[in-house]
Formats: structure tokens, sequence, C-alpha cells
């Protein structure tokens, strides 16, 4: 498992465990709707600027760059390319929506579910799980 996942999990980002969706409006609203979603996720120079150019008009460019900055690690987003978008988080780790959700169902699964059963959903040995039960303070380690 990824060191910055662990991070994750454990709780030093809690800001990356909340909005675990693209948010609806740049989905449905964007200036990019309707256009040729190939320009944003192209590596042709000139694609690039196209998609570019598309964020310029869009109203919704600050949000959808927001969300970007910290979870996509692909394309153009809110007028900007991955390396931009890695400066701007200065350091930062980039946490993909995919990565959030298996923080966050990992964090309740290791609540709710028997350590037999963590183990074995998520390929690791029971005392590995008995560990994380315990970062938890989940008191009766067998449950």
């Amino acid at each position: 498992m990824k060191r910055e996942i662990s991070d994750l999990i454990e709780g030093k980002y809690p800001e990356f465990l909340e909005n675990l969706e693209i948010p609806v409006e740049i989905t449905q609203g964007g200036a990019c709707m309707g256009s040729d979603s190939e320009l944003f996720f192209s590596e042709n120079i000139a694609e690039i600027k196209q998609a570019r150019e598309i964020c310029e008009s869009c109203p919704l460019r600050a949000k959808c760059l927001d969300y970007a900055t910290f979870a996509e690690e692909y394309g153009v987003w809110g007028g900007t390319t991955a390396g931009e978008r890695k400066v701007l988080r200065a350091g930062k780790p980039l946490f993909t929506l995919e990565e959030r959700r298996f923080a966050v169902d990992f964090r309740n699964d290791v609540i709710k579910m028997t350590a037999a059963a963590f183990a074995q959903k998520y390929e690791m040995t029971e005392r590995t799980c008995y560990r994380w039960k315990a970062k938890f303070g989940v008191e009766d380690l067998a449950s």
C-alpha cells in the first residue's frame, strides 16, 4: 500500500475524505460540455491549446480547477495541465476519486468487519488487520 494512501486512511488529509464525486456543475454545465472529450486528454500540443481555449470562456473554470488540483492526474482541467496542477499542489499529494473512495471504504471496514473478513477482503494477514484496528481504537480487536 502506498505511503500516501496509508496517510489518507489514517486521517492525515481529512479534507480528501469528503466530496467523493466530481462536482455536478462541472459535469453538466461546463463550457466543455458537447466538446470532444479527447481534446482534454490529448498529448498533442495543438489539442491541449484548443482545450485551454474552451476553458478560458467557462464560468466554472475556478471550480473545475479547485476540484482537479487534488483529484485529477491526467488531462486539462480548469485550463491547466497535470504538470501545472502538480505545481499548484505545492507538495501535497494527489488522490484520485478511486483512491479516496478506497480510503473511506477501508476506514469503515476496519472498524465494522471481523479481523478474518477484513484480512481476506484486503489480502493481508490478520496480524496486519489487528494493527489497523488498533490505529482506529477498535477495542475488541477480534471483532
